[in-house]
């Protein structure tokens, strides 16, 4: 075996390890909040797992869209607290042709709410007075954020929703298979009403084995029934696709004709999305007025990334906010801002935009997203590692060094979520034929600096492109950023990029007379790189 091989298989090792370790720690912090699962829901999972723990074999994207559309029933897994498993269902649903009958059958919602549903859907009453009326906080609990662009592309095509859940205030074996055989009822009946049309239903990945769901809606119409399941980012093949060095470039593994399973999502990532929720839910983290749980959650994803490059770093001292603890008027009044930085941070905090000021250890995250979090960790890693004082908000003299400050950001979360996904210059380029007269000026200073940073042979000529807002230069840094922070996670991955080397990037101050030279030399050597970057379209 050569020295290349070796080390790469060494750095496949050491990641798959580090990984499970992670995995390990936060199912225990889960298991201290609810306690050991009871007896009903470890035999679900014992059926679930039974489902999982066969072989194999890497699918695609248009297998699956191939085989749903050849269905009559799509049995697609969520997981509850995790927003990815609910894009993931929006992502196959905008795949399929919008002239397709669907039917959209949901756990989330009560079938006895289903008048409710459909005033909801025929606009005659709002959006709050619908979650009052079925009563969301309290029957299902989960973030309605992420539902919700389901609920959109189903106003938008057209699709008949109906509702599944039969709620019951606890949970046990008769309580589960009750829910179940309630679900199953509704659907045998709208399947028997519209024959013709394609159900598409979203539901706890535990319910999703054979022998429950799938089997009792067989029963209920007395029939074998063509039908599909997607389960999502099972734990068993991601690390097994770790292993043979798969895990970035298959999204789509499937077990037989009619089982598929997705994989865009690491399973720590999955895990700590409940956890968030478990402790936000059962107020863990909440004292008073101010909210400690953005604090656990940044200082949570700073030590991985710490443990990650092994270095030693010290929190107590962070002032970190979000926007239920910030308090604008007090930071105005007492820290030395100017008045143009001080107009920059009510910009921020009015678009929702997460900033660090590093000389005064303040950091504003907006949202409470795993990957938010962990590129605010990662930035602020850097910001610390390089002892940098000066808060980057000129422009464009500081254009080039807020791209560097993005791509560590996204760096740093790619490696805590490796399914993180980002926009292509190509995704852009779809955007804006949408949508032109938001992004064009955003998309327009992307390809200029991006053909600019690509044919540059000397530094003393810069990119032509001025845009007409300020703020074009924020959201095309985070878009170049995630563009170069995606393939230092590549060559970091593949070990190419050592930690080293790494380490040297984020000792690296943006203030530091050589620093334009440096960028551009990371840029050549990063564009020489191999990375497979798949654009939005392509992606599950």
């Amino acid at each position: 075996m050569n020295t290349s091989n070796s080390r790469s298989k060494k750095t496949r090792t050491h990641w798959l390890e580090t990984r499970k370790r992670i995995l390990r720690n936060i199912k225990q912090r889960v298991t201290k909040v609810l306690g050991k699962p009871g007896d009903e829901i470890r035999f679900y999972m014992k059926d679930y797992d039974r489902e999982i723990r066969r072989s194999w074999k890497v699918s695609r994207k248009r297998q699956l869209l191939d085989q749903i559309l050849n269905s009559e029933v799509v049995f697609g897994a969520d997981f509850h607290a995790h927003a990815q498993a609910q894009r993931t269902h929006l992502r196959i649903l905008r795949s399929i042709p919008k002239n397709k009958k669907i039917i959209l059958a949901l756990e989330c919602f009560e079938s006895a709410d289903q008048k409710t549903i459909n005033l909801y859907f025929d606009e005659k009453i709002t959006e709050a007075e619908f979650l009052k009326q079925i009563s969301w906080n309290k029957k299902w609990g989960f973030s309605w954020q992420h539902y919700k662009p389901l609920i959109t592309l189903a106003k938008k095509r057209g699709y008949e929703v109906v509702g599944l859940n039969k709620y019951h205030p606890y949970t046990s074996r008769f309580t589960l298979a009750s829910r179940e055989e309630h679900a199953a009822k509704v659907l045998a009946k709208k399947i028997k009403s519209k024959p013709k049309a394609l159900t598409y239903v979203v539901f706890g990945e535990l319910h999703l084995s054979r022998r429950h769901l799938p089997l009792k809606l067989e029963k209920k119409l007395k029939r074998k029934v063509e039908s599909i399941v997607v389960f999502q980012n099972s734990e068993r093949v991601y690390f097994d696709l770790v292993k043979t060095s798969k895990d970035l470039v298959v999204d789509v593994v499937q077990f037989d004709e009619r089982t598929f399973c997705i994989i865009n999502s690491p399973p720590w990532v999955k895990w700590q999305s409940y956890l968030y929720f478990l402790e936000e839910s059962t107020g863990h983290f909440f004292e008073d007025e101010f909210s400690e749980h953005i604090y656990e959650a940044f200082v949570s994803q700073l030590e991985l990334i710490k443990t990650e490059f092994k270095v030693k770093l010290d929190t107590h001292h962070l002032n970190i906010k979000n926007p239920d603890s910030l308090d604008l008027s007090g930071m105005i009044r007492n820290n030395k801002l100017s008045r143009n930085e001080i107009k920059l941070i009510r910009s921020y905090v009015q678009t929702g935009q997460s900033f660090i000021i590093p000389h005064l250890c303040f950091i504003y995250v907006s949202r409470s997203s795993l990957n938010n979090v962990s590129s605010m960790a990662g930035k602020w890693l850097h910001a610390s590692y390089s002892h940098r004082q000066n808060w980057v908000w000129v422009m464009p003299n500081d254009f080039l060094k807020l791209i560097w400050i993005e791509a560590i950001g996204f760096f740093c979360s790619k490696i805590l979520n490796p399914g993180r996904k980002l926009e292509t210059l190509e995704d852009l380029t779809n955007i804006v034929s949408r949508n032109p007269k938001n992004q064009v000026d955003v998309l327009k200073l992307c390809l200029s600096f991006k053909h600019y940073e690509l044919s540059k042979k000397s530094v003393s000529k810069k990119w032509n492109y001025k845009p007409r807002h300020r703020s074009s230069y924020d959201e095309a840094s985070k878009k170049l950023g995630a563009m170069m922070g995606e393939q230092m996670f590549w060559g970091y991955r593949n070990g190419t990029i050592r930690r080293r080397l790494a380490l040297d990037w984020l000792k690296m101050k943006t203030d530091d007379p050589s620093f334009e030279t440096f960028y551009y030399n990371v840029s050549r050597l990063l564009n020489q790189l191999p990375v497979l970057i798949k654009s939005k379209e392509e992606r599950l």
